[in-house]
């Protein structure tokens, strides 16, 4: 499937620096990696959105326990 989308020179020249590396193939091949690692972020992100809720959701329950600075130097250091 051909798109054609509009780039600022400075990123044209980053692609065709990349091809030119001989990383990638074609630009289409730099563009397919820029996205895969874009969805591959956005899914890290929503990860750990999902631990912060699951953390705040504990903290609201009062199931979480604070423990203080000393405790946890301690701890780190058994």
């Amino acid at each position: 499937m051909n798109v054609s989308i509009e780039l600022t020179p400075k990123m044209l020249s980053y692609i065709r620096k990349k091809v030119k590396g001989g990383l990638y193939n074609s630009r289409s091949e730099v563009l397919r990696a820029a996205l895969r690692m874009m969805i591959a972020e956005e899914a890290e992100d929503e990860e750990d959105v999902r631990e912060l809720d699951a953390m705040m959701a504990e903290i609201k329950s009062g199931k979480a326990r604070f423990v203080g600075e000393e405790q946890v130097t301690r701890k780190l250091r058994e």
